[in-house]
């Protein structure tokens, strides 16, 4: 009995009058995309896995096997780019105000990072003779 007055109301709103006294504000934000290409700075190796994301707003991706990523639909306010790997030196780039945007960068290989699980053999890295 509930659901069938809930349902009476909600179609009585609905009315072709109340359509078409409703006022609709519809926001524009101008938006572009954000792309590129991540390699080992030291080898050059296309780097997978990275995490990219826009700073102050929820988005993001991570790189292909190729190193490549893709962010569309990045307001044209956002600022930042930043670039994360657990083997690698974060790095954050200063975007442009309006454009589109293709990076291609080179991450620094974070040495303290060979203690961890996964990175200390990455591609043909050698190691330096300070960290044996």
């Amino acid at each position: 009995m509930r659901a069938s007055a809930l349902l009476l109301v909600f179609a009585a709103w609905l009315t072709p009058a109340s359509l078409h006294h409703t006022n609709v504000v519809e926001a524009s934000v101008a938006v572009r995309r954000v792309a590129g290409r991540i390699v080992d700075a030291e080898t050059g190796a296309p780097l997978p896995h990275v995490k990219a994301t826009i700073g102050g707003v929820a988005l993001g991706g991570e790189s292909s096997d190729r190193g490549t990523f893709e962010l569309r639909d990045v307001p044209s306010g956002a600022k930042e780019l930043v670039l994360q790997h657990p083997c690698y030196l974060q790095v954050r780039v200063a975007l442009p105000a309006e454009d589109d945007v293709e990076v291609r960068l080179g991450l620094p290989f974070d040495q303290t990072s060979r203690r961890r699980a996964g990175c200390g053999g990455l591609g043909a890295r050698k190691d330096s003779p300070g960290m044996r």
